[in-house]
């Protein structure tokens, strides 16, 4: 079992921020954290005590059956959400950066994060909120209130198919700006096929809007007479147009990412698919442009199972 530093400034920031958000819930954290043994023993039976008593409150209700099995219903339902959003909020701390800024995060964002993520028990998609929420206290701003709901309506399916999407993502840096784009020429080509890419994932993802999908090629980016610099995971490539001109446009194939994935795409990383950088340039030399592989991106690394869990150290 992973265990977390909650002790560090941001990760106390963090836990702050969402016991706020929580009306003070999450309270018992700071408190755990800060006792010695005995303390948090004295803790823990309080609130046993507490909790029976409640119970016992409860049966002493003169109520009707539906009232009681109402009630069994909340409490089971919240012990569930409180569970959830515990364990995402114990999977982002050690994904915190050293000049995170969980207080930066806006009150209503934070609101509609708990709100959204405490339905998810499953592991995968828990990581998925986790690395959202990370990402957000680490740079406040950096995903949307749609990418929250986007993300609250996705299958685990899902998730899996753009996770193969993102494994073709190509990242354009020209002299203002850098752009994440899968690079999708042809759906029907054996590279894409042997990695699961068919149309059942494209038609999947465009309808969770992630995506925009057309036959036949849908963008263009266009590339000056200097040429641009792309990098595919940790390989490197530059790009010219062939023919001296004043530039020429680059097929960018069949797919593109919406703004939701285009942010759900910094988190939800594929690996490097073995030729796919040769199978570019042959395809891009035949439109008329030079690719010259700099640095080729090392094979992907054996998937190591870690199923141990995170939780806070009470």
């Amino acid at each position: 079992m992973a265990e977390l530093n909650i002790t560090s400034d941001v990760a106390s920031k963090l836990i702050d921020k969402v016991s706020d958000a929580l009306g003070g819930v999450l309270a018992p954290w700071q408190t755990k954290r800060m006792a010695d043994a005995e303390g948090r023993a004295a803790i823990i039976r309080a609130q046993a005590d507490a909790q029976v008593r409640q119970i016992q409150a409860v049966a002493d209700i003169e109520a009707g059956d539906l009232q009681r099995r109402a009630a069994l219903r909340w409490v089971a339902e919240e012990t569930r959400h409180q569970a959830n959003m515990e364990s995402i909020t114990a999977q982002a701390i050690p994904l915190l950066g050293e000049e995170a800024k969980p207080e930066g995060m806006n009150d209503d964002w934070m609101s509609l994060f708990l709100h959204e993520c405490r339905h998810t028990s499953e592991a995968e998609m828990q990581a998925l909120w986790a690395k959202v929420l990370a990402g957000e206290a680490n740079s406040p701003g950096s995903f949307s209130k749609r990418t929250l709901t986007t993300l609250a309506a996705l299958s685990q399916q899902e998730a899996r198919w753009f996770s193969t999407l993102c494994c073709f993502i190509v990242v354009i840096n020209d002299s203002w700006s850098s752009e994440a784009q899968p690079i999708v020429l042809a759906l029907d080509d054996a590279l894409y096929q042997i990695e699961g890419m068919d149309f059942t994932l494209v038609s999947g993802l465009s309808a969770a809007g992630l995506i925009t999908y057309t036959v036949g090629g849908y963008s263009n980016y266009f590339v000056g007479s200097h040429g641009v610099q792309c990098t595919y995971f940790e390989g490197e490539f530059t790009l010219n147009p062939a023919l001296e001109s004043g530039g020429s446009y680059l097929p960018m194939g069949e797919v593109i990412l919406s703004p939701v994935g285009q942010e759900l795409a910094r988190i939800c990383k594929g690996s490097p698919v073995s030729g796919f950088m040769d199978y570019l340039r042959s395809a891009w030399r035949d439109e008329g442009f030079a690719m010259e592989i700099t640095r080729i991106a090392p094979p992907p690394e054996p998937i190591v199972d870690d199923s141990s869990e995170y939780e806070l150290d009470y």
